[in-house]
């Protein structure tokens, strides 16, 4: 009777120790399974994914502190790169008609720097990676700076005036190499 008592001692915590290590096992191998995997800023072939948060026409609401102020909409697209959503990193997407929460594929093509409330913010400036869904012909910073000028400086008006006179402040404009090296930065933070 001993005998067989020890036995279904010995068997009892034998299943819940096997019970625990399954347990165990399951837990490490859900929360490993729950673990977000690296996003790759950037592919191969140069280009990121965007999330479009804000779509041309949306209107902008500036909170001074005091009071919101909402008097401009946003005249492009504006998102950030996905799996590294950043205040101080924006990506404005060049396009045709695109609708919030959209995910893209994009080539980056130029940077805009500026100064905020002491706190510098980088704009990615970005195309489609599909030529069928440019809203111009667009392809690097030169064309951005060379034919189409006037949206160069409507992306900087805008950002210098979004919240009134005086601001923001420009840091300038840098080309692809500039966006990559802003890339690449976020890719550490």
């Amino acid at each position: 009777m001993k005998t067989k008592l020890c036995i279904d001692n010995i068997t009892y915590y034998c299943n819940m120790f096997s019970k625990r290590i399954c347990l165990i096992s399951i837990a490490v191998l859900f929360l490993a399974a729950c673990q977000q995997q690296e996003t790759v800023v950037m592919k191969e072939d140069g280009s990121i994914e965007l999330v479009v948060e804000h779509v041309a026409g949306d209107n902008y609401t500036y909170d001074t502190g005091d009071e919101s102020i909402s008097y401009m909409n946003y005249p492009f697209n504006v998102g950030y790169v996905r799996g590294y959503k950043s205040e101080t990193v924006k990506c404005i997407l060049v396009s045709k008609e695109v609708s919030a929460r959209s995910r893209i594929l994009a080539k980056p093509i130029g940077l805009f720097s500026t100064i905020e409330k002491d706190t510098r913010n980088s704009y990615i400036i970005a195309i489609p990676s599909d030529s069928t869904s440019h809203s111009i012909e667009m392809e690097n910073f030169s064309d951005l700076v060379t034919k189409y000028s006037s949206v160069k400086n409507i992306i900087e008006f805008w950002l210098l005036n979004r919240c009134g006179f005086g601001c923001v402040k420009s840091e300038g404009w840098g080309n692809e190499s500039a966006a990559k090296f802003v890339l690449e930065k976020l890719k550490e933070t």
